[in-house]
């Protein structure tokens, strides 16, 4: 995602999400689908029927949802955060995604569950658009922030 805002600076994904993920047989993780953000966009669906007809989360605004740089930026954290809880979000829990990050685990060295560290938590809510003070604005800026959190 970072290539793609790289490389078309006005260009945005608009539906990552965990359905929309192939990982090819040389363990290179590609997102699919990357023209339908900007087929939904045009037909001006509000947030809700966007999650509940598509699963495209999208960050809170006045008026219609943009796709643009910073939907994908949070698109990736809901990815993430399914990946977290090992299966996707159901209809009713964008609405509670503060309480699945609370729960959210991860493997300790030794391979128990144990909750996010701290860093990787302050990450998501960034990522999630949680952190209204501080969200992440961009793919890139989420990327060069994730390796400090680890």
């Amino acid at each position: 995602i970072v290539l793609l805002h790289e490389n078309a600076r006005d260009v945005a994904h608009g539906a990552i999400g965990p359905d929309r993920l192939i990982v090819t047989p040389h363990a290179r993780l590609v997102v699919a689908e990357y023209v339908l953000g900007s087929a939904l966009e045009q037909l001006h669906l509000s947030h809700d029927r966007l999650w509940r007809d598509y699963r495209i989360p999208m960050p809170p605004s006045a008026g219609a949802p943009r796709f643009d740089h910073r939907a994908d930026v949070m698109q990736l954290g809901v990815t993430s955060l399914s990946l977290f809880l090992g299966r996707v979000l159901r209809d009713d829990e964008l609405a509670c995604i503060n309480e699945l990050l609370a729960e959210s685990t991860e493997a300790s060295a030794g391979g128990a569950r144990q909750p996010l560290s701290q860093g990787l938590r302050g990450w998501l809510a960034r990522a999630l658009q949680l952190d209204q003070r501080r969200p992440f604005l961009s793919a890139r800026e989420a990327q060069m922030a994730l390796p400090r959190r680890l």
